[in-house]
């Protein structure tokens, strides 16, 4: 049975393991199910845990064995720093947004005032921090397994440095060296208490060896340097100590000489060669964009010294402060920091000098706490409590000065904790709180679970929509349209879901926004990119991609308006630029005159500085931009242009269209040089672009039958690209046209045998076009009858059975089947031909096809080469076609509509109104047809009216 005392009564051990668990979870908690793996689900894990914490604390002291020690002075300067944020958020110019952002420090308060109630003792407080170091210790575990190459996690981030650097259970090598710093200060000082039990000795060097080699493989220097200064803290107060006799005289020392050594380095780095990425060191990017954030931040704090920005609202601020460095990073990488990395920094940016001042006054009032426990007669314990505790904040504040481990959600809540630690040690007046306290405090956890719920669904919203667009651009690169219809329609749902719970999230709506553009539905875009611009104003790639929606939309004023914003904030943006460029070539292209070569220069100005800045669409950038060339008669440049142009996007066919068309009257071999260079660089990518070599093909058979390009150097090339894309029916189809036609069935078989081991077998076409070339009379003739075209084909099968079907022709014109197979296969090759926009061929295996055909299948068949002669302008060979169908297919609908038409077509009017009355009559009013007929009808009649 547990023994109850009135000093430790049983809520106190069960309040104990409950913080334990909460630090556990703080460290520990991880999942797929966020944008942000860990954040997240440790608040959301934390804040719950919470509830049952204050529930537990209201029921102490009721009996008067434990009364609750409700004000201390670092709990009144913990409040009073939370009050200071909570009014510079309200005043804010995002409000909502900044309070939300109040979530983390509100739960990691709570929990410093448990933490104030519940540990009392040195001997409690030992046993919480050896929580703290065990918890970061199996994080670490974690990381070495990464290490290693073991982890289960379904991480997004395996191919970047974030992850390589081991980012454990805090999702980021940074803020994992933030929690390690802290944890090995710790585990140094329980090294030291426990210096008289050698098994406590060996596990917690155990611990430190793990949490030590997990610190220095993620490479954070700023973690080495506060552990430097703990140490020489410790040391030097040590030293201190015995000469000044009392604790508050040695921290005064070291304080004022911490104090000149700061202003010593923010003079060196306010000299400004490092803000410009100069200087005698060798410091990366990394470093020189954290010393211009420092810039920007300090000007901001001047302009908003009393209030600040709002807590979390420098993320919304910082472009309006860039440095030229700055604007440089973000146009290259766009990528831009949400910190200061520099906690002293972030506070007065985000709350005001009164802000900073409050912290540093609880900061400093938990030091002095702290050292007090190191007076003489204390007992050891005690004394290396207070130290460790002292070094652990000394190791915080500098590990501050590089990075954000305030605002982590582990270094962040583990500070909190080491506070509230400090202040229930050192309380010593206690007073009980009054019934209507305890329940505002239980109130205040579970209002705070509540909104950290909220939070986390909205996050899970967020990411839900993200996998589904992973799944949505899946189905689309494998030609499953409805699946990745269905996708983009999930994707829609759960960022509006989002969008409803975080209305002063700019996420949703911008994501939205995007969604839509890359659908081309510019209303929809603009619809969700105006609320996304107000929730984050000062974002110059949502800038520029809104001024893009406004472009396509054909609002080219507005559109130039929004770009030349972008550039306000960040000049070297290149989609800003590329926007300001369009916007000038459009309107080149609707002036005329003067004014027109004025803005042709105009917009090659702008899309060249655009294609220098380094675009993410650079192909398109130098397609405008060639474009320009050409309208200004600079052939070099154009040549130039396009050739970039083309291979930065080799599978944008549109370019090189426009690239073939400007070739054309002497500059051909330039374009053919293109085509084989960019074919040969996307059957050699690995893995191969093979979206770029169906389009290569296409366009290299092109050249041969429609400009006499030499088909043994364009063959050559396709066959060589069947090595990248053997299973590819774009290609075969390519490689077939460009064959001469009296070499194609040998050439076809070539190939076939070539590459019959790599063949796949779940390709229809190219088992159709392997049974078509064999020599077993029925299997070719069947093969010939699939290729018969159904009302549902869409146009790419159609142009792919449209070869096959000429392929056919030729098989069946050199080894001929028997009479009535012959035609029959025939007909079906030949409607294949005229439904692929083969008209000609088409035509030719009709007439041959059709005399040796009865009933049904011979009007399909003439119902087709009367398609297909009207087509190439014989109308009146197509009406004789027609007429001949209705007399072979009967009264069938389709066959007396075409029949119809084809009288319109030929101006026989009266004839075709008798043909549209009948057909009206055999109709029914249910019959899909009979809307469309009534049009054709009604058109009819009214060109028969004066």
């Amino acid at each position: 049975m547990t023994e109850v005392t009135p000093e430790r009564p049983v809520e106190g051990r069960t309040l104990e393991r409950w913080l334990a668990l909460w630090v556990f979870v703080l460290v520990l908690a991880l999942q797929p199910f966020t944008e942000d793996p860990a954040g997240p689900i440790k608040e959301l894990i934390g804040a719950w845990l919470l509830v049952p914490m204050f529930v537990l604390l209201a029921r102490r002291g009721r009996d008067g064995r434990a009364r609750t020690a409700w004000a201390n002075p670092g709990m009144l300067l913990l409040g009073a720093f939370l009050g200071v944020c909570f009014f510079s958020a309200c005043v804010s110019a995002f409000p909502v947004r900044s309070l939300y952002e109040l979530r983390h420090w509100a739960g990691f308060a709570l929990a410093a005032f448990l933490a104030s109630q519940i540990i009392r003792t040195w001997e409690a407080a030992w046993r919480l921090l050896t929580v703290v170091v065990a918890a970061v210790a199996c994080s670490s575990v974690y990381g070495l397994l990464q290490y290693a190459g073991w982890d289960p996690f379904p991480w997004a981030i395996r191919a970047v440095e974030e992850y390589r650097a081991l980012p454990a259970t805090y999702a980021n090598p940074n803020l994992a060296g933030h929690a390690l710093t802290l944890a090995l200060v710790l585990a140094a000082g329980g090294i030291i208490r426990s210096w008289k039990h050698p098994r406590r000795v060996v596990l917690l060097l155990v611990f430190t060896g793990l949490m030590g080699t997990h610190l220095y493989l993620t490479h954070m220097r700023a973690a080495r340097i506060a552990l430097a200064a703990a140490l020489a803290f410790v040391l030097a107060y040590v030293v201190l100590l015995p000469l000044l006799k009392r604790p508050g005289r040695a921290f005064a020392v070291l304080l004022t000489l911490a104090l000149l050594a700061g202003l010593a380095g923010t003079a060196w780095l306010a000299r400004g060669p490092l803000v410009r990425g100069e200087g005698p060191l060798p410091v990366d990017s990394s470093m020189v964009l954290r010393v211009n954030g420092y810039s920007g931040a300090a000007i901001m704090v001047r302009e908003h010294p009393w209030l600040g920005v709002g807590p979390g609202n420098y993320r919304l601020n910082n472009a309006r402060y860039w440095t030229k460095f700055e604007q440089a990073w973000f146009a290259t990488r766009h990528k831009k920091n949400d910190h200061v990395h520099c906690e002293p920094l972030e506070l007065a940016v985000d709350t005001g000098l009164p802000g900073v001042a409050l912290f540093f006054a609880l900061l400093t009032w938990a030091l002095l706490a702290a050292l007090q426990m190191t007076r003489r007669g204390a007992p050891f314990q005690r004394r290396v409590l207070g130290l460790t505790l002292a070094a652990g904040l000394v190791a915080f504040t500098v590990d501050g000065l590089f990075g954000f481990n305030l605002h982590a959600p582990v270094s962040g809540g583990l500070f909190f904790l080491i506070i509230g630690v400090t202040a229930g040690i050192t309380t010593h007046g206690r007073r009980s709180g009054g019934a209507w306290r305890k329940a505002g405090l239980v109130l205040a956890a579970l209002g705070l679970a509540v909104v950290q719920t909220w939070g986390f669904v909205a996050e899970y919203a967020l990411q839900r929509a993200f996998v589904a667009g992973v799944y949505a651009h899946t189905y689309q690169e494998a030609g499953e349209e409805e699946r990745a219809g269905h996708a983009r329609e999930s994707v829609k749902a759960s960022l509006r879901f989002a969008r409803v719970l975080l209305p002063w999230d700019a996420r949703p709506p911008s994501r939205l926004a995007r969604l839509s553009a890359s659908e081309n539905r510019w209303e929809e875009a603009l619809a969700d990119y105006g609320p996304a611009r107000d929730r984050n104003p000062n974002n110059p790639a949502l800038m520029a991609a809104f001024a893009r929606a406004l472009l396509r939309s054909g609002d080219t004023r507005q559109a130039e308006t929004m770009a030349r914003d972008a550039l306000a904030l960040c000049e070297p943006l290149a989609e800003a630029h590329a926007v300001l460029g369009e916007a000038a070539l459009i309107t080149a292209e609707r002036s005329a005159g003067a004014a027109r070569r004025k803005f042709f220069i105009e917009a090659r100005q702008y899309l060249a500085r655009a294609a220098r800045c380094g675009p993410a669409d650079f192909g398109r950038v130098e397609w405008l931009l060639a474009r320009t060339c050409v309208a200004l008669g600079d052939d070099r440049a154009a040549g130039g242009a396009y050739r970039r142009a083309v291979k930065a996007a080799p599978a944008a066919e549109t370019p090189w269209r426009e690239y073939a068309e400007w070739a054309r009257g002497g500059k051909e071999g330039t374009y053919r040089d293109a085509l084989h260079a960019e074919l040969d660089r996307a059957r050699r990518a690995s893995p191969p672009d093979r979206k770029a070599i169906h389009v290569l093909a296409g366009l290299m058979r092109d050249e041969v039958v429609r400009h006499g390009y030499d088909p043994c150097l364009a063959c050559a090339a396709l066959f060589r690209a069947f090595e990248a894309a053997p299973g590819s029916p774009e290609l075969w189809g390519a490689y077939a046209e460009a064959l001469p036609a009296a070499e194609r069935l040998a050439g076809l078989r070539y190939a076939l045998d070539t590459w019959r081991g790599r063949l796949p077998g779940n390709v229809p076409i190219l088992r159709t076009l392997a049974e078509i070339l064999g020599d077993d009379p029925a299997v070719r003739r069947e093969a010939c009858l699939r290729l018969a075209p159904s009302g549902g084909d869409d146009p790419a099968r159609a142009k792919n059975r449209a070869w096959i079907a000429d392929v056919a022709v030729l098989s069946l014109r050199e080894d001929p089947l028997e009479a009535g197979p012959q035609a029959a296969a025939l007909a079906a090759a030949g409607r294949a031909l005229v439904a692929g926009g083969r008209m000609d061929e088409g035509a030719g295996a009709l007439a041959e096809a059709v005399p040796g055909l009865r009933g049904r299948a011979k009007g399909d068949a003439l119902l087709a080469w009367s398609t297909a002669l009207a087509a190439q302008g014989e109308m009146a060979a197509a009406l004789a076609r027609a007429r001949e169908a209705v007399a072979a297919g009967g009264n069938r609908v389709d066959v007396r509509r075409h029949f119809a038409r084809m009288l319109v077509r030929t101006g026989r009017a009266a004839e075709a109104r008798l043909e549209y009355v009948a057909l009206l009559r055999r109709v029914g009013k249910d019959d899909p047809r009979r809307a469309a007929l009534e049009a054709e009808y009604a058109a009819l009649t009214e060109a028969k009216r004066p």
